[in-house]
């Protein structure tokens, strides 16, 4: 993922310096590539060595208490279970939250 991360933010960069852009425009470059890296991080399935354990967290989060994982993550994650029982809009949710959250202040 961060190899895509690295040549998309790279290209964006150099365009940048060959064009000039108001700032209407880098907004939406920004708001785009934050797009991007959400739908593409956000909509992955079974990647990482970790994802089958916060996969099945997720689906025994409302059943058991599981230890080894933090009380905030652990309410985060029956709070999503009581809206949907679908994983995938809890990755894209979280994804969106965390990376919003990151790049709002980068872009300030």
């Amino acid at each position: 993922m961060i190899e895509f991360f690295t040549i998309v933010g790279f290209l964006i960069a150099v365009v940048s310096v060959f064009f000039k852009f108001t700032n209407g425009q880098k907004k939406i470059i920004f708001c785009n590539f934050l797009l991007f890296l959400i739908l593409f991080d956000g909509l992955r399935w079974k990647m990482g060595t970790d994802w089958i354990n916060y996969y099945n967290h997720f689906l025994n989060s409302n059943t058991s208490d599981q230890p080894g994982m933090e009380i905030g993550f652990k309410l985060y994650t029956s709070l999503f279970k009581d809206l949907t029982d679908n994983y995938s809009i809890y990755l894209f949710i979280t994804t969106a939250f965390i990376y919003v959250g990151i790049f709002y202040n980068i872009f300030k």
